[in-house]
Formats: structure tokens, C-alpha cells, sequence
């Protein structure tokens, strides 16, 4: 398969609550982010979300920031369906940021530069 992503995805191990865009009040969603990238992030859910759908949430990065941000699904696959040692009945998806600052797209940029010249020096 061929790589379609446009940013290098480092490891983020957190739990992000998101909600359908502008109405926080008709469900909050729990999501394990797996990976994060300054276009995208990937992660795991118990939920079942439709491709295309736009969500909104709180997401911690590694500097302990707080970025407001808003995500649209574009692809899912279920755990139990793949060779993989995730838990099994998850949900995974990759999904895009929608209208992210370009400073918060920098951020995760400037932390992911300086962690790859870190881990090159060691």
C-alpha cells in the first residue's frame, strides 16, 4: 500500500473527548490517539463514526498545550478485522484537521522536528 500521508506521524499516547461540531450536548465520544501528525491524527474509539463526519475537541500534545481542534473522519477499519495487537472491538480511523491555526500546525511541527534531531543525536 502506498503511503498517502503527508506528514510524518509520531507516537502520541493520550484520550481526547470529541464531539459532533457545535453540539457538545448530543454525545461525547472517548478516543485513544495512536499517532499524531501537524495534517492529521490517527486513533482508536468504541463508537462507530461515519466517514466524512466533522468533530470538534480538546486534544493535550506532548508540551501539555491545549489545542482546540476540529476533525473530519476519512478512513476506518475495525481491530478485529486486522493482524494487529490493539484491543480487539475498536474502532480505528485516520481523520484530517479542518481549519487548524497554522500556529498550532506549527507547534506540532517545531516538537516533531526537535524530537527527530534529538532521537538522530542519541
Amino acid at each position: 500500500m502506498q503511503e498517502r500521508r503527508k506528514g510524518f506521524r509520531r507516537g502520541l499516547d493520550t484520550n481526547v473527548v470529541i464531539w459532533p461540531i457545535g453540539n457538545k450536548s448530543s454525545g461525547e465520544i472517548e478516543i485513544a490517539i495512536v499517532d499524531l501528525s501537524k495534517t492529521g491524527v490517527g486513533f482508536l474509539c468504541e463508537a462507530s463514526l461515519e466517514i466524512g463526519s466533522v468533530y470538534e475537541g480538546d486534544m493535550r500534545i506532548w508540551t501539555q498545550e491545549v489545542l482546540h481542534v476540529f476533525i473530519q473522519i476519512t478512513r476506518s477499519g475495525s481491530t478485529r478485522d486486522m493482524n494487529t495487537d490493539k484491543e480487539d472491538g475498536l474502532f480505528e480511523y485516520g481523520a484530517f484537521f479542518v481549519g487548524m491555526p497554522e500556529q498550532d500546525s506549527r507547534r506540532i511541527e517545531v516538537y516533531d522536528t526537535v524530537t527527530r534531531t534529538v532521537d538522530e543525536l542519541e
